[in-house]
């Protein structure tokens, strides 16, 4: 392991201009000492075309490979990386130039703390027809102990930081969740109830952040909601399967609140109820989940042979 370095990673697919720009923001970091993995998983070679403009940089390394899903993908750039703390972004972001430093430094205040997430601001955007997808942290650093402080903490995987040992240790990723896999979402949410299950501890800061540039019109967000809520359910599934009731509280505040809620608000408002369909996206995945092959011990669902 290299002492005082970090490791920065971006795991991308197929958006060649957009990867440049994350590219080039990550590399514009105040912080002294990382290295950058790209992870490339495109069909097309405009990703890697986008990358040559850095390839002087001996802090990049780029890592092509022919497998699908960005839980494989983070996996990857985990045995790969030779740091302990390895910090992620999208490749339709751009981070903030103190970000690396920030999120290294959580660690180094919270031994306890094995997975890290700042805020995730949205881009430029029309707001009367798109959308970008973020997640504003509560004020200040929030250290997450229990499943149930879990059900504030959500967090988005494109701003996010792990202790690369501890992770490994608990099976990594689950390659069956995330874009890209069975069920399409939140692996990010996932490793963070496997990681509080095992002792570990989850924090949120708003001491820095990534701006994310992937807008969506509001008809491809009603994919994106059905993506999203599958695979909030299936992970959520998991736990339960093994007798861990800690987790049914996160998934009765995910179902009621954030899926099945704002609907509920709407009709006692006299307006039109949005996004009844999440609670049975939610039910559809948490269902599916049951059914899944499942390693127990690890708590990772088994890729289909």
């Amino acid at each position: 392991m290299l002492a005082g370095f970090v490791t920065a990673a971006i795991c991308t697919r197929n958006r060649g201009a957009a990867l440049a720009t994350a590219v080039r923001s990550v590399l514009a970091s105040r912080h002294p000492s990382f290295r950058l993995l790209v992870i490339d998983q495109s069909t097309d070679e405009a990703s890697r075309c986008a990358v040559e403009e850095f390839a002087g940089d001996p802090r990049l390394r780029y890592l092509p490979s022919n497998a699908v899903g960005v839980s494989r993908a983070r996996n990857l750039a985990l045995r790969n990386a030779d740091t302990d703390i390895v910090v992620f972004t999208d490749d339709d972001c751009e981070v903030h130039e103190g970000w690396l430093s920030v999120m290294q430094a959580l660690f180094d205040e919270h031994p306890g703390v094995a997975q890290a997430f700042c805020s995730v601001r949205p881009g430029p955007h029309d707001a009367e027809r798109e959308f970008v997808p973020a997640y504003e942290c509560s004020s200040g650093t929030r250290i997450v102990r229990t499943l149930l402080d879990k059900c504030t903490a959500r967090g988005m995987g494109a701003g996010m930081a792990v202790r690369r040992q501890t992770v490994l240790d608990a099976g990594g990723f689950d390659e069956e969740l995330g874009p890209g896999a069975t069920f399409p979402s939140n692996e990010e949410g996932d490793l963070a109830v496997r990681l509080l299950m095992r002792g570990h501890q989850v924090c949120e800061t708003d001491r820095t952040y990534v701006t994310h540039h992937g807008s969506r019109t509001f008809t491809e967000g009603r994919t994106l909601s059905r993506r999203d809520w599958v695979g909030i359910g299936a992970a959520y599934s998991k736990p339960l399967r093994v007798g861990a009731l800690g987790i049914v509280p996160i998934a009765l505040y995910e179902l009621a609140f954030k899926a099945v809620g704002p609907a509920f608000v709407d009709l006692a408002h006299l307006r039109r109820p949005r996004g009844l369909a999440r609670g049975a996206h939610f039910l559809n995945g948490f269902a599916r989940g049951l059914l899944a092959p499942l390693d127990g011990e690890r708590l990772l669902f088994k890729s289909p042979p």
